[in-house]
């Protein structure tokens, strides 16, 4: 090796790493009160799986951020029975901000646009097409009874 090929070597032993150091969040692992597991990172950002967990226990205000995302990963990750649930059991909960029940009601107008999901959805809600174009939509109180 001369020394040219070993001023190279140390450079890319060295000084690479530091070029390749990536912005990824130090996320850590959390268990809330009802024994759900999930990561946040340093700004409080929560990060869920979105996998459907037999014997899940109903949303809680208390742990409203794990249930919020947790649904909407469920949604992105095809699981559309279980995200609609817990949209369900969102919305029937008292004391959720209403700017998180506008937010859901939202989402499942847009997804109510998709004649596809349609269905599933009128299994979990109460949905009204009003004479404007848009929804009242109000979580059933019983999802099994269509």
């Amino acid at each position: 090796m001369n020394k040219k090929q070993f001023i190279l070597a140390c450079v890319t032993i060295f000084l690479f790493p530091l070029f390749c150091y990536s912005q990824e969040p130090e996320l850590k692992n959390v268990t809330d009160s009802q024994g759900n597991t999930y990561m946040v990172d340093e700004t409080g950002a929560v990060y869920t799986e979105g996998i459907p967990k037999p014997g899940l226990q109903p949303a809680s205000v208390e742990n409203l951020a794990y249930y919020f995302n947790e649904s909407l990963m469920l949604e992105i990750n095809g699981y559309l029975d279980e995200a609609f649930k817990i949209y369900q059991e969102i919305l029937s909960l008292p004391g959720v901000d209403d700017s998180v029940k506008t937010a859901l009601r939202l989402r499942i107008t847009r997804l109510y646009e998709v004649k596809d999901s349609q269905e599933l959805l009128k299994k979990y809600f109460d949905i009204k097409e009003l004479g404007d174009g848009s929804l009242e939509i109000n979580p059933r109180s019983n999802p099994e009874s269509k």
